[in-house]
């Protein structure tokens, strides 16, 4: 069974030259094929970070690329709060009994977290992506009210629509989104721990149309290991 475990981490690095483009550079990340995104290749990523434990780093293990932003319609946003501190903001992927893969950025791809090394994940956009896209909405509507005066009262109406902004988020949104974040179903205390994890995953499958139809690790195509 080890043996077959150390045999997949290679094909993760030969499947990633399946991924990238015939021009891919060393500078720039490979490009995705969604189709190819199956349920060997995650769990060649588990069993890299599988070996990165044994090593005693952290855990979490990234595949750099580039996945087309069709291929994440209908995925939710997360960010993941892991034990280094660092926030992994992106699109889930998917989840499985062991972490969650979570495609955050060309440069750090796809991203694999065991829920060892995860204090909480929650669902959603942050509170600051709320407020500067409601400080943009009201900038650009004060702007436009004054976009037959000088450049100056331009720039004032965007100063008075984040002004605005802020003050309408800490009145209503601020109580409002505190409230939200009581929800298992919006943040969920992984607290590193396996088991935990494992109640997380079967609240995101029993609340899958929440998140995707295809965020279930075995919705994905490919031989199916006897762990996943």
């Amino acid at each position: 069974m080890k043996s077959f475990f150390n045999s997949k981490i290679p094909y993760l690095f030969t499947i990633l030259f399946l991924f990238s483009n015939p021009s891919y550079a060393g500078t720039t990340p490979p490009k995705f094929i969604p189709l190819a995104i199956n349920i060997e290749f995650l769990h060649s990523m588990r069993m890299a970070s599988n070996d990165n434990v044994s090593k005693g780093e952290l855990g979490i293990f990234n595949v750099s690329g580039d996945i087309e932003k069709e291929y994440l319609n209908g995925h939710k946003h997360v960010v993941v709060h892991a034990k280094n501190e660092d926030d992994y903001r992106g699109t889930l992927i998917c989840v499985s009994k062991f972490g969650v893969y979570v495609y955050t950025d060309k440069s750090l791809g796809i991203v694999y977290l065991p829920y060892e090394s995860i204090e909480w994940i929650r669902r959603g956009r942050s509170y600051g992506s709320v407020l500067w896209k409601a400080g943009a909405v009201l900038g650009t509507f004060f702007a436009f009210r004054n976009n037959e005066q000088s450049f100056d009262a331009i720039a004032d109406g965007y100063i008075m629509g984040g002004v605005s902004a802020i003050t309408f988020a800490q009145i209503l949104l601020a109580p409002i989104y505190n409230i939200r974040l009581n929800n298992k179903n919006i943040k969920y205390p992984v607290n590193y721990s396996s088991s935990n994890g494992l109640e997380y995953y079967k609240m995101v499958l029993s609340n899958s149309s929440l998140y995707s139809n295809k965020v279930d690790i075995k919705s994905f195509t490919g031989f199916e290991p006897s762990e996943n």
